[in-house]
């Protein structure tokens, strides 16, 4: 597949991203995430579900339990926003889920 049929798949079937962590780093994802071309936001999710219902309500996308949205199907992408401690153990499960997976630099 060439570039330009690569460009034409994004924009018929964008990337769908789910983020892992509601802090407060994740209000710049988030807002970043919902202005790339080719990429929808499909949900939020936080160990602390009524963080991910918060956050979600604020960005109009679901906010559910962290293996709600590893077991979703339809998103292919992870952005882990955990705390350093979790990104073993979020990065692993998102790959068993068969997801990609982005983390924040967990060396702040």
């Amino acid at each position: 597949m060439g570039y330009e049929s690569a460009a034409e798949e994004c924009k018929l079937n964008p990337l769908r991203v789910g983020v892992i962590g509601c802090g407060v780093i994740s209000n710049r994802y988030l807002r970043n995430l919902r202005q790339l071309p080719n990429v929808f936001l499909a949900a939020v999710a936080d160990q602390e579900v009524s963080r991910a219902t918060t956050k979600g309500e604020v960005f109009g996308v679901p906010g559910m339990t962290v293996s709600a949205l590893l077991a979703d199907p339809t998103s292919a992408l992870v952005v882990s926003l955990v705390p350093p401690l979790a990104y073993a153990e979020i990065s692993r499960a998102a790959i068993r889920a068969g997801k990609h997976v982005y983390s924040d630099n967990p060396w702040r």
